[in-house]
């Protein structure tokens, strides 16, 4: 149901399309740790239905790079806690997760909402909220990172 999906963040493709996820608390569960994805081809006027994609962790935050790849951010809040990313070379249609990118580690589940900006030399700047240290209190951080030649 609608109201099962919160905070979705959408980026324009290269071939114009717009793709948008979303994080998922249905099926009676407390926190789906799935997005979930869902697409347009006409500005925004018409959406694909959405479907659970296999990238794990949430919130989502989308860029394009200058390149054309789509690059997603979320923090994993269960198992290896931190920060993520993934990367799309096909505009958003399927996602390199088993390539996938682990940003920043951590020791608990008090993290994330990454946002992440291509800089003028392509490297790429995610910051989000976690603490340095336990028994610290949270406080924002950040990550400058590239993607290696080939990925």
């Amino acid at each position: 149901k609608p109201a099962d999906f919160h905070e979705p963040h959408a980026v324009e493709t290269d071939d114009g399309r717009i793709v948008a996820q979303i994080r998922y608390h249905g099926n009676g569960q407390r926190a789906n740790v799935r997005m979930w994805q869902s697409e347009s081809a006409d500005g925004g006027k018409s959406w694909s239905v959405a479907g659970e994609t296999d990238l794990a962790g949430l919130p989502p935050h989308l860029i394009r790079l200058r390149d054309g790849k789509l690059v997603t951010v979320y923090g994993r809040r269960f198992g290896a806690f931190g920060e993520y990313a993934c990367v799309s070379d096909d505009h958003g249609r399927t996602w390199d997760v088993a390539n996938e990118i682990k940003l920043a580690g951590h020791f608990s589940s008090d993290l994330g909402y990454p946002a992440s900006a291509e800089m003028p030399d392509g490297s790429i700047l995610t910051v989000y909220y976690q603490a340095e240290n336990k028994g610290e209190l949270t406080c924002l951080m950040g990550t400058l990172w590239r993607l290696k030649s080939g990925e």
